[in-house]
């Protein structure tokens, strides 16, 4: 069996698998290190090129824990197990804030341009879900997400940003502040990017995978015919997870409403609706003997 090479190491390797030219994408270079269980024997399996030393990625490593940036790789047994259930799940984690390797949390997401009522409902069900202990992951961006952090934050509970960039930048910018409570008051900030990695249009798609393998189920809040929600709608329905719609967006929404219809997603008339819906969920992941 192999035995573990010291967490900076195994983490050098890690950068140095997924930045190498194998003709892989990253998925399927984390399938190919989570069969092998370790990043040089699929180097090893996939390239011919004789690569250099990790020195570099160590180099990178340890400065990026200096400007206070955690890593977790998805050997380690203390990587998100719920995230660590779907096929996006990333090789390397950056974080800040608290890690919390069993947490069975819910995302709630929406239009960044949502209407007063839209973001004061999400601000209200995030309050709500913290209360009862339920993790509230977001994506840290203007609208529904901020509602949906600020809320966890205002009952004392725990919150999760997943970002579509970098821990170096915050996007918006206007929510520094939020990220920084977020980081300080036990909640948790994280990435699939490396810091410093430009920021493309695709990254934004990535985390909402990421986001919604993190949550048990997604709740949309608001949405329209052509917005970004419905990657994360299909990555959750891809994933397995449920998806959960407000009566307004599944009467409003053709998309929507064609799920809920097809008993792919679920319609909520009320925000205690919501709670209950999501309470039995995360009760249904812990006690599957029982349903």
């Amino acid at each position: 069996m192999h035995t573990l090479t010291r967490p900076e190491e195994q983490n050098a390797d890690i950068l140095r698998l997924l930045r190498a030219d194998l003709g892989l994408s990253q998925v399927e270079r984390t399938d190919e290190l989570v069969r092998l269980g370790d990043a040089q024997s699929v180097i090893n399996e996939h390239s011919t090129t004789l690569f250099a030393s990790h020195t570099s990625e160590e180099e990178e490593i340890e400065q990026w824990k200096n400007q206070g940036y955690n890593l977790v790789n998805i050997l380690e047994d203390r990587y998100p197990t719920v995230l660590r259930d779907v096929r996006e799940s990333p090789a390397i984690l950056y974080w800040q804030g608290k890690l919390e390797t069993e947490e069975k949390g819910v995302s709630i997401v929406g239009s960044r341009e949502a209407s007063p009522a839209a973001i004061e409902a999400s601000f209200q069900l995030a309050k709500s879900l913290a209360q009862r202990g339920i993790p509230v992951i977001s994506g840290l961006a203007r609208g529904i997400d901020t509602a949906a952090h600020e809320g966890a934050i205002a009952a004392g509970g725990r919150t999760i940003a997943i970002m579509g960039t970098g821990l170096d930048r915050t996007s918006p910018v206007a929510n520094r502040a939020l990220r920084e409570k977020i980081q300080t008051e036990d909640g948790l900030v994280l990435s699939q990017f490396e810091p410093g990695a430009p920021v493309k249009r695709f990254n934004f798609p990535m985390r909402n995978a990421v986001m919604s393998g993190y949550g048990l189920a997604t709740i949309v809040m608001a949405a329209t015919e052509k917005s970004g929600t419905r990657h994360q709608v299909r990555a959750a329905i891809g994933h397995g997870r449920k998806v959960i719609f407000t009566g307004t967006v599944a009467n409003k929404v053709k998309w929507a409403n064609d799920l809920v219809e097809q008993g792919k997603a679920e319609r909520v008339t009320s925000l205690d609706e919501a709670v209950e819906t999501t309470l039995k969920i995360i009760n249904k992941r812990e006690n599957p003997a029982l349903f």
